[in-house]
């Protein structure tokens, strides 16, 4: 589906993704990905318990 932005929307859009650039993440383009980083331990100790009933 497609839809017209504001003009204000627009411009909060790209302040913030020029924020993001500029003070966080030069090399990274999709920064709302979702993407989470564990290590090795907190994955273990965080998922080990979780199992699926059904797909």
């Amino acid at each position: 589906s497609l839809f017209q932005r504001s003009y204000f929307r627009t411009l909060l859009m790209y302040g913030f993704h020029f924020l993001v650039w500029f003070l966080c993440v030069k090399g990274i383009r999709d920064t709302q990905c979702g993407f989470k980083l564990f290590t090795r331990e907190a994955a273990s100790r965080t998922f080990s318990s979780l199992h699926v009933e059904r797909w």
